[in-house]
């Protein structure tokens, strides 16, 4: 990987964590989408890539097959796996895996951006959200739950710092699901009413995502939001000087409240689903929508 721009100077690279969306880490699912999909098919742009990547698995045994979401156990009463979804224990991995990052692959821990999709997006604020003076920006892509005051609070302190109170650029598609598209809303209303936020929040709102996993319509904003040249150039632009990596003890308060709750992705019939049933809905008033339109400049 080339060493540009401060990772010249310093001869530290930027990290980039992205987390997946439910169902989707297995590796053949996760490699046939857009960033994984990018690096492993656009030699070009793999090339000139300057970030040390994460794609964590939280559903996945040894070989990168996917797990199901009910424990089975050996004989004997031992688990054959540990917690599949993000959980406090999984992200006590990806702290980890962020440590070794930092340490032994030369990652600036003043440049660590924390990405996901879907059940990943809000993996990330549940994440963000317990891991102050970590993270230098947040990519929420369709995070598929709705804020709560806890979380909202925790993402940007009362001063404002940098290094607790991370730049957000969040993407949806007008035409996801319809309670994920009302979710994202709420998220971009409470996020952007955060008057000690140095930098206001971006909130990119497809008019038309495409769809992914063969049925899931409107879903894919991260497909088309991961072939965003400017959200790479601004990712890279991130930097927090108070930042120092996941040094922080505690446990994870949001995740832990939905692990007691959440087991894995809804099982509804799809006729319940609700994808593609609104499209290019109107924006509520108090939102602000940085972007409509799919990426003119596409990678």
């Amino acid at each position: 990987m080339p060493l540009t721009g401060r990772a010249a100077e310093t001869g530290l690279r930027p990290v980039l964590v992205f987390l997946h969306g439910g169902t989707d880490g297995p590796f053949e699912a996760l490699n046939s989408q857009s960033l994984p999909n990018l690096l492993l098919r656009n030699a070009t742009f793999a090339a000139s890539w300057p970030f040390i990547t994460i794609f964590p698995c939280s559903e996945c045994d040894r070989e990168g097959k996917m797990q199901p979401f009910h424990p089975e156990v050996w004989e004997g009463g031992h688990l054959k796996f540990g917690e599949v979804g993000w959980t406090p224990r999984n992200m006590a991995r990806v702290d980890a895996m962020i440590d070794t990052a930092l340490r032994r692959f030369g990652g600036d821990p003043q440049r660590v951006v924390l990405g996901g999709h879907s059940y990943g997006g809000r993996g990330i604020l549940w994440y963000a959200a317990a891991r102050t003076r970590t993270f230098a920006a947040l990519v929420p892509v369709c995070p598929s739950s709705g804020p709560t005051p806890k979380v909202v609070d925790a993402l940007c302190c009362a001063s404002g710092e940098a290094h607790c109170c991370p730049p957000i650029w969040q993407f949806v598609g007008a035409n996801d699901h319809r309670m994920i598209v009302d979710f994202n809303d709420e998220w971009a209303r409470r996020l952007q009413a955060q008057r000690q936020r140095p930098s206001a929040p971006r909130y990119t709102r497809y008019d038309g995502a495409p769809t992914v996993n063969g049925h899931m319509h409107g879903h894919g904003a991260g497909e088309w939001a991961l072939r965003e040249p400017e959200l790479y150039a601004w990712m890279e632009a991130q930097v927090c000087d108070g930042c120092v990596g996941p040094t922080a003890t505690g446990g994870y308060p949001a995740a832990e409240e939905a692990a007691r709750t959440i087991s894995g992705p809804s099982k509804l019939p799809e006729e319940d689903l609700g994808y593609g049933l609104r499209r290019d809905t109107p924006v509520p008033e108090g939102v602000e929508v940085y972007a409509r339109e799919p990426p003119a400049d596409s990678i």
